[in-house]
């Protein structure tokens, strides 16, 4: 869901000591260790996080607004923000429910663009060549 422009430089401007949660250990091994075992594809979401979230929204009212009129639109979804602001992201685990989120979220966001990843296309991380 597209929810408006981001500056790059406001937002890094913006950031605060706070932004960015302690590590977390074993944060990388449970992502990988996901992605062999059955499970939802949302369950995923509580893995994925991007720092520079609340930089943008305290920086930029309108992605602020439209933000929090997508998580109003999409109760119990979890959204995360994609580089340095505008998009947010989900992920569903069926087209079906991906068909139903993205007739939910285009109520308040006209720019929703759903769309599906690709068995193989991680490339670049050995043994998940096929996932």
């Amino acid at each position: 869901a597209f929810l408006g422009e981001s500056s790059t430089p406001v937002t890094y401007r913006a950031v605060e000591p706070k932004d960015y949660s302690p590590e977390v250990p074993g944060l990388l091994d449970d992502l990988l260790a996901s992605f062999g075992n059955t499970r939802r594809d949302s369950d995923l979401m509580h893995l994925l996080v991007n720092a520079l979230t609340p930089a943008v929204l305290r920086s930029n009212a309108t992605i602020r607004e439209r933000f929090e009129q997508l998580a109003t639109a999409t109760p119990g979804v979890s959204w995360v923000m994609s580089g340095s602001g505008g998009a947010f992201y989900t992920i569903a685990d069926s087209p079906i429910s991906q068909e139903k989120l993205a007739a939910r979220a285009s109520t308040v966001c006209p720019d929703v663009f759903p769309c599906i990843t690709l068995p193989g296309f991680i490339p670049s991380i050995p043994g998940l060549e096929g996932v």
